[in-house]
């Protein structure tokens, strides 16, 4: 007897639920299939049903996340990137807020190193399809690492150091930091 679509993305559903709090609460070197299983009421047979192992069960969750942002970017600047860097700061903070502690885990020193990696890679070609350089394209991924690097350095470090801050005032940071550089950040005298 075939198993109805909406059990099958239950039992799976439960089974990504299960990986999730064990990762986000132990870390990911201490997620087993036993673990999984136990956590969720679940044989391991059910859990092969749907994943070869852990690492499959990983990979298919970053490749989920990963499309489900690029949907989220296409969707949010189909009509071109915003002139303002504050209003593209806030657009992408919105679409990664939508994803938070599994993303920022999946990017942190505790994360998957890959999926770092191949995340960054599809971001700055999502983004670089919606950009014009004009004559200055030459530098395009240059400057696109650079944003990169600046919203989701400070957002990693603010989310690996408890969040001592709040959000709205990490995005202004990072705003800052990017229109008018460090000295300009220091004279600004942003912490007054």
């Amino acid at each position: 007897m075939k198993k109805q679509p909406e059990v099958t993305a239950r039992t799976r559903q439960k089974l990504i639920d299960s990986f999730w709090d064990i990762c986000l609460e132990k870390g990911l070197d201490k997620v087993s299939v036993i673990a999984i299983t136990k956590n969720t009421g679940c044989n391991r047979s059910t859990f092969y049903e749907y994943f070869t192992d852990v690492f499959d069960l990983l990979h298919q969750l970053e490749d989920e996340m990963i499309d489900g942002l690029m949907i989220q970017i296409e969707e949010k600047f189909k009509g071109g990137l915003p002139v303002s860097l504050q209003t593209l700061s806030r657009e992408c903070a919105s679409i990664f807020n939508q994803f938070d502690d599994k993303l920022f885990y999946l990017l942190s020193a505790k994360g998957d190193p890959a999926f770092s990696s191949r995340f960054k890679n599809r971001f700055l070609s999502a983004i670089l399809e919606f950009f014009d350089f004009g004559d200055k394209n030459q530098y395009a991924e240059y400057i696109l690492t650079f944003c990169y690097s600046a919203m989701l350095g400070i957002r990693l470090y603010w989310y690996e150091n408890s969040r001592e801050r709040e959000l709205e005032e990490i995005i202004n940071i990072t705003q800052t930091l990017v229109a008018t550089g460090v000295m300009g950040f220091i004279e600004k005298k942003y912490f007054e």
